[in-house]
């Protein structure tokens, strides 16, 4: 069965494959109405390189055969290569300084016409990488950051060898094992079934956490006795007891972008913990020591590959997501996390067995949902349930996520803000990421007015196009990525469309002979009215909430300043009560944390209900400040306590 946003993949897919049929050499075109481009479409060059994050390896990889296909260029010029080294290799490629390239800030690597990140440039990256590596304007160019897709980090697992899940509760099944009730297929005669691991419980073990140390606490009632992988790892063996294995963290140790989609995840769990903030979230290769926040942080490219130290962390020394799954398949007992192509190509999809010592102990994990009406239950990171066994169809369960804290509309939005944007949270599969491309409004300042660097420059906004076309968003499913939402696929195609050739040069007419002497008549200038300036942003998101019998908690998303208010109404009945309320004020764009305390009403309603649970209705309404009122409505469901077990009387 497939979930509903299958479904709605499902029909993009039909109609874009009769569409990219029909577009063939037409899906890039429409593009250079007021082009200086010398060059027309598809007479580009050849050997264009790309660099940066690792999330977009699959994705770069697939693309370039699908742009020497009739869908772009037909194979003249051919695609561009990629090379896949972080995001933080990206950025400093453009000139933001950082990575390892050894590169200093301004300066920036000729040899890459585009560069790829998950962590889009803060306006200080952007600054140093428009100002180039001189004080001389000349060399001064603009970058776009474009957002090209949206996908799943998958959280991986490989759970201790030679241990038992068959009791353990918290697994998939073929009942309930997905989003909206959706069938995973696993079941128990063919050792398919998954651990599952709460959100709660994945942060402590990301944060070193001593309540989520072992594979018995992450994963309650977990038997038997580890054995350690056959000619492989046998770090554990001679462990009491698989609950006393403790879980090793597997982390990136370069600039990653997924490391901070990750974070940002990880951060709506705990935001006491400021993953996102200047303890972990500065270059997202420091993690919290072991014994969790408050402790000491640890790097990760000083712990090495060898996970049996205190911190109980390490990281492989090759850079990108590929040789983080290649550690965690060799590493027993251990978690990470990686983009779902590679996780996929990384042998991390369940294989059927006929026996318990046959069975798989690698493979991603569903997650638990954040918010919105199946909180609590759990999501895949791909479109259809069954996606995660061998053979399985592809696409990332991304397309409908919402990317919250990205710029405010404008004519071309990827000249923006896009350093705090992300995917994350939402009410499907919360681990979503949106990925971007940085490119040069113009590479005849950056790189020089040459004919070899105008044929760069033309590939590169050829490709960028396909990607962003409706042919190329459709394609990204079978890559096992997902499309970007309609708004934002809107604002990447202005951001491609201006992608130019030597903008700066002006055509002047040789001056006649013995020019005649004109006085021009003398003309007023018109009046001009300065423009009415742009209306203030009303936009927010609720991207996470928590209930409780007496309380409910919401996070909320807040552009800018203003007022905001939450009030509560549950039915009785026919008839609506109020159920509570609060208000908040913000000085500025970012998060706010709004709890609602039951009413007496609710509470009694609650304690009626035959099911134990009542709908609440919460309707958000936010005024910023010089700006127009909006309300966004969010229904919860909210449980009664359960009533502990009595105790039989002792006998005397």
């Amino acid at each position: 069965m497939a979930t509903p946003e299958a479904a709605h993949v499902l029909r993009r897919t039909l109609l874009a494959g009769t569409a990219v049929a029909a577009l063939g050499a037409g899906a890039l075109a429409a593009q250079d109405a007021q082009a200086a481009f010398s060059l027309n479409r598809c007479q580009g060059a050849s050997g264009v390189v790309g660099r940066g994050a690792s999330f977009q390896n699959t994705l770069h990889s697939r693309f370039k055969t699908f742009f020497e296909t009739s869908n772009g260029c037909n194979g003249s010029p051919t695609g561009p290569t990629y090379t896949s080294t972080g995001s933080g290799d990206g950025r400093a490629a453009m000139g933001a300084g950082g990575g390892d390239l050894s590169l200093r800030a301004g300066e920036r690597l000729a040899t890459v016409s585009f560069a790829a990140a998950d962590e889009a440039p803060t306006p200080a990256q952007v600054k140093l990488m428009n100002d180039g590596p001189t004080a001389n304007t000349a060399d001064d160019g603009v970058v776009h950051t474009i957002p090209i897709a949206t996908g799943a980090s998958a959280f991986i697992l490989h759970v201790p060898e030679g241990c038992s899940i068959s009791a353990v509760t918290n697994k998939t099944n073929a009942a309930d094992g997905a989003y909206n009730g959706a069938t995973t297929g696993d079941r128990a005669d063919n050792f398919t079934q998954r651990v599952r691991v709460t959100n709660r419980l994945i942060e402590a073990a990301f944060g070193g956490d001593s309540s989520a140390a072992t594979w018995g606490q992450i994963v309650p009632s977990i038997s038997g006795t580890p054995t350690g992988i056959p000619s492989g790892d046998q770090t554990n063996v001679g462990v009491a007891s698989c609950a006393n294995v403790p879980v090793r963290r597997i982390v990136r140790q370069d600039s990653s972008g997924t490391t901070y989609g990750w974070k940002a995840y990880l951060n709506l769990i705990a935001p006491s913990r400021r993953w996102t903030g200047d303890v972990y979230g500065a270059t997202n290769t420091r993690w919290p020591a072991a014994g969790g926040s408050g402790v000491g942080t640890v790097v990760a490219a000083a712990t090495g590959t060898d996970c049996t130290g205190t911190d109980r962390l390490c990281s492989p020394t090759a850079r990108g997501g590929g040789a983080l799954a290649r550690l965690v398949a060799s590493t027993d007992g251990s978690i990470g996390y990686v983009d779902l192509a590679t996780a996929r190509s990384n042998g991390f999809e369940v294989t059927p067995a006929a026996s318990e010592a046959a069975k798989d102990y690698t493979y991603w994990s569903p997650l638990e949902v954040m918010s919105g009406s199946r909180a609590g239950s759990y999501a895949e990171p791909t479109v259809f349930a069954t996606s995660h066994v061998a053979g399985g169809d592809k696409g990332a369960a991304c397309a409908t996520a919402p990317i919250s804290a990205g710029p405010a509309a404008s004519a071309d939005p990827t000249l923006g803000d896009w350093s705090n944007a992300y995917a994350a949270g939402g009410d499907a599969y919360p681990a979503c990421v949106v990925t971007y491309a940085l490119a040069w409004d113009d590479n005849a300042p950056v790189y020089g007015n040459t004919a070899d660097e105008e044929a760069k420059a033309r590939t590169v906004k050829d490709y960028l196009s396909l990607i962003v076309s409706d042919a190329g968003q459709t394609f990204l499913l079978t890559s096992d990525y997902s499309a970007l939402p309609t708004q934002t696929q809107t604002w990447a195609r202005t951001g491609v469309d201006a992608i130019n050739w030597n903008k700066s040069t002006t055509v002047v007419d040789p001056p006649r002979e013995n020019p005649p002497v004109v006085n021009p008549p003398v003309v007023n200038p018109p009046v001009v009215n300065p423009p009415a300036p742009a209306p203030v942003s009303n936009s927010f998101s609720i991207p996470s909430s928590k209930t409780a019998p007496t309380l409910l908690t919401f996070t909320v998303q807040l552009p800018g300043a203003g007022a905001l208010k939450a009030t509560a109404t549950t039915k009785v009945g026919k008839k609506n009560v109020n159920a509570g309320s609060a208000t908040g004020s913000v000085r500025g764009a970012g998060r706010v944390t709004l709890r609602i305390k039951l009413s007496s009403a609710a509470k009694k309603a609650l304690a009626r209900a035959k099911s134990k649970k009542i709908t609440v209705k919460v309707a958000f309404t936010y005024t910023p400040t010089g700006g127009t009122a909006k309300t966004v409505t969010k229904n919860v469901t909210v449980r009664a306590a359960k009533k502990p077990a009595k105790r039989k009387a002792a006998k005397r």
